[in-house]
C-alpha cells in the first residue's frame, strides 16, 4: 500500500513494469520521473548484462519524454520498477511551483515543475509543493511529443 496524505492507495501490480538502471554513476530514486535509455537498447542490454531483467531507463532530462515514476531506490546496475498509471509521490523541482490541479512534467533529475510550453505531461497535481524537494502527489497521466 502507498500512503497519500493519510489516505491508503492500493497499488496495482497490473501499472507495474520491471526496469533496470544500467548506468554506472547515477542512483534513479523512489519518485524520479524516468526516460527510456536510448544508450542501452534491448540488444545491447541482453548482450552486456546477462540475467538482468526489465526496461533500461534513466531519470527523465528537462523537456525529456516520461515513460513511468520509480517505485522504489534502484542504484547503478541494480533491476526495479516503474508505474506507469495510477497515483504515486515524485518531487517538486522549485520553491513553490506547484499547485493544486497543475499539469506537471518533468524537470532535471527526474523531478517535476509546472507545465510550460509544448513538452510532454507526466501527470496532474493532487498536493502543492511549496518548497524544492516537497513530495506531491500525482496521478500520472503521460502524454507524448509528436
Amino acid at each position: 500500500m502507498a500512503t497519500l496524505d493519510g489516505t491508503a492507495i492500493s497499488r496495482n501490480p497490473r501499472t507495474e513494469v520491471p526496469c533496470v538502471n544500467l548506468s554506472t554513476t547515477v542512483t534513479i530514486n523512489a519518485g524520479d520521473v524516468l526516460a527510456l535509455d536510448a544508450t542501452n537498447t534491448e540488444a545491447v542490454q541482453l548482450a552486456a548484462n546477462p540475467g538482468q531483467v526489465g526496461k533500461a531507463v534513466i531519470q527523465c532530462a528537462a523537456g525529456g519524454q516520461p515513460v513511468g515514476v520509480a517505485i522504489a531506490d534502484m542504484p547503478p546496475g541494480f533491476q526495479g520498477a516503474m508505474q506507469l498509471t495510477g497515483f504515486i509521490q515524485v518531487i517538486n523541482y522549485a520553491a513553490g511551483a506547484i499547485a493544486v490541479g497543475a499539469v506537471v512534467i518533468p524537470d532535471t533529475a527526474g523531478q517535476v515543475k509546472t507545465a510550460a510550453g509544448n513538452v510532454p505531461g507526466v501527470g496532474i497535481a493532487w498536493s502543492a509543493g511549496a518548497a524544492q524537494g516537497d513530495l506531491i502527489d500525482l496521478q500520472l497521466i503521460i502524454s507524448f511529443k509528436t
